[in-house]
């Protein structure tokens, strides 16, 4: 029953974008859509770069726990990531000062807050998750990921002057305004009068850093190899072709949310305890268990989007989105083979063989970048398309070898 409403929170997350992409898809031109995708992209690569992937040690560190060595943690995660946000927020107005971009003010605005927020959002949901309170971290979730999304298309149905970008980004920064609040709030009975005394951990920080900081490299790359094809098409083919690229990947994008909190979420903390207590035959048990569930769930979500989303675009009279359809086709395929290698995550993310999850997510980039920029002169959107299946390939073969290994149990 915790998985059903899990997927149902999730579900309500997902109906948000969608539908936000479905107005998008009605009312907006092919090139705001592009223009929402360059901006979209930009945040989830920046989002990255902050941090230096802290969270990642936090999170393992998080698991079963007690109240207050959570709180402390939690607490030096916060203070060392705002350091990292006023250093971000600087940076950004040196830009934005210079010139060098050719980009305006208000969208940098935009892409710094919401990259600010979207980072710790981003953190508090996984802690959330590691303190195994799922559903709450979902239903707070739900706020800043896709409640937002209903207000920003009612705005837009209402008033057709708000019909723009500025007014969905706007709407996505106040919905994370919100998600916060929210948050703050569920954890009002942690027990915060005791941290009253207890001293910034600057060695625990550094030693976090120094222990994620390869996971950060990693990061970066996997979030560029997911969102740098965009910024190709952009520069070969224009932001028509950004738009349509974005529209698909609305959808086929919400095969990987929807594993991750149906399946995902639920199978790490207990792959961490089998590999603390030593449990080896329960370890293979859960990794086994957890693959054959995501293959079919991610399955059968890819052949509905792929029958579906064609459909839409006879109903939202965009010829562009049917025309299209086999670079949906291929983008959901590379998504269904995204999520058996985030099954195999898990399992290299709780046996601690990071440099296998850093280097392979570093090296992810790669064939993203060189099938775009090599196949989309050569072929055209679809080769979008053959860069999703491609890449997304490579990373299940790269991260099922590296778990196979017979060495791997004895890293730490």
């Amino acid at each position: 029953m915790l998985h059903i409403l899990n997927t149902l929170l999730r579900l309500a997350t997902l109906s948000g974008k969608m539908g936000l992409s479905l107005y998008m898809g009605r009312y907006f031109s092919l090139d705001d859509i592009g223009t929402y995708g360059l901006v979209f992209g930009s945040v989830m690569i920046l989002t990255n770069v902050l941090g230096f992937r802290l969270d990642y040690v936090v999170s393992r560190e998080l698991v079963r726990t007690t109240p207050i060595e959570a709180l402390v943690k939690m607490r030096d995660q916060t203070i060392f990531y705002l350091a990292n946000y006023f250093v971000g927020a600087l940076i950004m107005i040196a830009v934005a000062q210079s010139g060098l971009v050719g980009i305006g003010m208000l969208p940098l605005f935009f892409i710094c807050a919401l990259t600010i927020t979207d980072n710790y959002s981003n953190l508090t949901y996984v802690n959330m998750v590691s303190l195994e309170r799922p559903l709450l971290a979902n239903a707070l979730y739900f706020i800043g990921g896709g409640g937002w999304c209903f207000v920003a298309a009612a705005i837009g149905l209402i008033w057709p002057e708000y019909r723009h970008v500025d007014t969905v980004l706007t709407a996505w920064l106040l919905g994370y305004m919100l998600f916060f609040t929210a948050t703050f709030w569920a954890w009002r009975k942690m027990p915060w009068r005791e941290l009253r005394g207890k001293p910034l951990n600057w060695k625990w920080i550094r030693a976090g850093v120094t222990n994620s900081y390869l996971i950060w490299l990693g990061t970066l790359g996997i979030m560029a190899g997911s969102y740098s094809d965009r910024f190709v098409l952009a520069h070969f083919l224009g932001l028509e072709a950004v738009g349509i690229a974005t529209f698909y990947f609305s959808f086929t994008n919400a095969i990987l949310t929807l594993v991750q909190t149906g399946v995902l979420s639920f199978v790490y903390p207990r792959l961490i305890v089998h590999y603390r207590e030593g449990n080896q035959t329960g370890f293979g048990h859960e990794m086994r268990h957890a693959s054959r569930h995501v293959a079919l769930f991610a399955g059968v979500i890819a052949i509905g989007i792929s029958i579906a989303v064609p459909l839409l675009g006879y109903s939202l009279q965009r010829p562009e989105f049917v025309e299209y359809a086999p670079v949906l086709w291929l983008m959901a395929a590379g998504a269904w083979i995204r999520c058996s290698a985030e099954a195999l995550y898990q399992g290299l993310f709780a046996r601690h063989q990071d440099c296998a999850i850093w280097l392979g997510n570093l090296l992810y980039v790669v064939p993203v970048i060189v099938c775009s920029v090599v196949l989309v002169p050569m072929v055209g959107l679809i080769g979008v398309g053959y860069s999703a299946v491609i890449s997304s390939l490579f990373l299940l073969l790269w991260r099922k070898y590296q778990l196979s290994r017979p060495h791997a149990l004895l890293e730490t």
